[in-house]
């Protein structure tokens, strides 16, 4: 009878073995890395470098971009910043309501609609940008516009030039962002509301909960988080918001600049005037990314001290 051979390893071949099983999931992570470092890092670092510079001559100025574009004489800037935090409180204030009330309401829609009814939602987001402005100039048209003469002409309200009453520029955008965005923003709530386990429901009832505490207690708790991915979300919007305002409103924002916005100063500062300035330009990009990280910040924040 043949005594068994048992074949063992010794210590350095079962460190190898390890290595070489470690070493396949980095070695994934690396196209990744690569791609990240060149069209995000690179990128970042350059924008950087170009915002310290002339547009002219090239020569490094240091902060001097940063300083002019900070200055209380640079009224085009404190403006774009106003009408942006101004579309972005408009936008959260009506879409995030109007979009649980919507999310609430469809919810218990006839079943068989309820396909038809998420497309439609989504089709104002799916819309291009531009082709949504050109729709909103005949939106908002002053005298022929659909607005004045379907919903204001029959209550004998004048014509309101939507477009051109530094008045009205601003809640013009806030009706476009509300247009596009409510129906996205009630398909977030409305999956919210389909992930609410039945059980939640059904303890609160038998404890002697009304419709009201219900909702107060158990509905808006749960969907905190994707209510504030909402509102981070049109934060995000609110500050990258372009092609909509520049095809109804144009590169100088409207009259006296009331539909100015972020990146439409961006923009006209970068490819208008005497050559465009990218320095400047650039330095406004850069003063824009604390406003976000702030937002962010704020955001994670709140859902940690929830969890």
């Amino acid at each position: 009878m043949r005594t068994p051979v048992v074949v063992t390893e010794t210590k350095a071949a079962q460190t190898a073995m390890k290595t070489t099983r470690k070493r396949p999931p980095y070695l994934f992570l690396v196209p990744f890395f690569l791609f990240y470092c060149l069209f995000w890092v690179v990128p970042l670092i350059a924008g950087l470098n170009l915002s310290m510079r002339d547009s002219v001559s090239g020569e490094f100025i240091g902060l001097a971009n940063y300083a002019r574009v900070l200055s209380l004489s640079n009224t085009s800037f404190w403006r774009a910043l106003y009408n942006t935090s101004y579309y972005l409180v408009g936008t959260l204030i009506t879409i995030i309501p109007a979009a649980f009330a919507l999310a609430l309401l469809l919810r218990n829609a006839y079943s068989r609609l309820q396909g038809l009814i998420r497309f439609l939602l989504f089709v104002p987001a799916l819309m291009p940008p531009i082709v949504m402005g050109l729709l909103f100039v005949y939106l908002f048209s002053g005298r022929y516009g659909l607005l004045n003469n379907v919903l204001l002409a029959p209550f004998g309200s004048p014509n309101l030039d939507w477009l051109k009453d530094p008045k009205l520029i601003k809640p013009a955008l806030i009706i476009l962002g509300i247009w596009r965005w409510t129906g996205f923003v009630t398909m977030f709530i409305w999956a919210g509301l389909d992930g609410i386990p039945q059980a939640y429901y059904d303890a609160a009832r038998t404890e002697g909960a009304n419709r009201f505490q219900i909702f107060r207690y158990v509905t808006v708790p749960l969907l905190r988080p994707i209510l504030l991915f909402a509102a981070l979300f049109l934060v995000f919007d609110a500050f990258v918001l372009f092609s909509g305002a520049h095809a109804i409103l144009g590169t100088g924002g409207g009259a006296l600049e009331s539909g100015l916005l972020i990146v439409n100063l961006i923009y006209r500062t970068a490819f208008y005037g005497a050559g465009g300035n990218f320095g400047v330009a650039t330095a406004i990009s850069y003063i824009i990314v604390p406003i976000l990280v702030a937002a962010v910040w704020l955001f994670l924040r709140l859902k940690s001290s929830e969890d």
